[in-house]
């Protein structure tokens, strides 16, 4: 039987370097929170994937401001249909507020 998701090499379980309590990275903890403010809910989860979730994402120091080069792939779990819809729907108001 092959696990849910991939494991590394030298990982004796799933997951990620930057995942769990206590998040591994500060700054996905800042995104995070700039995300749950933007849609005004606590999801069931927010998962970061690509190299943001294994640690290897690029970030630069922008005038003492941290600024990722790489993409951030991520996925906001609701509880269900409504979370959902309100959820997207509060992401495009935020988004279409910053254009």
């Amino acid at each position: 039987m092959s696990p849910i998701e991939p494991v590394l090499p030298g990982m004796g379980v799933t997951g990620s370097r930057a995942s769990g309590p206590g998040v591994a990275d500060p700054r996905l903890a800042r995104v995070a929170a700039l995300v749950r403010r933007a849609i005004g809910a606590e999801p069931l989860a927010l998962l970061a994937g690509g190299s943001h979730a294994s640690g290897e994402a690029v970030w630069i120091d922008d005038g003492g401001r941290p600024r990722a080069l790489s993409d951030l792939d991520a996925w906001w779990v609701a509880p269900d249909d409504a979370s959902r819809d309100a959820a997207i729907a509060a992401w495009r108001s935020a988004a279409a507020a910053e254009v």
